[in-house]
């Protein structure tokens, strides 16, 4: 049954500003940078440790 109900409704809480690039849901908002990634912009000459995560929405930043 949750099969054909995640197959046959769309549910969608999340808005889309394409102009600040943002998804803004109830509990908070995401950021979506300049190359397409949920995170923040940054400055690609300056080198800084980056860590990956791999994981559900908490990993996200959803909550």
């Amino acid at each position: 049954m949750e099969l054909i109900l995640r197959m046959t409704i769309r549910y969608d809480v999340g808005f889309k500003n394409e102009s600040t690039h943002t998804i803004v849901y109830p509990y908070g908002t995401i950021n979506i940078n300049s190359d397409g990634y949920s995170d923040k912009e940054y400055l690609k000459e300056k080198f800084k440790l980056q860590i990956a995560y791999a994981g559900d929405s908490v990993c996200y930043g959803v909550g």
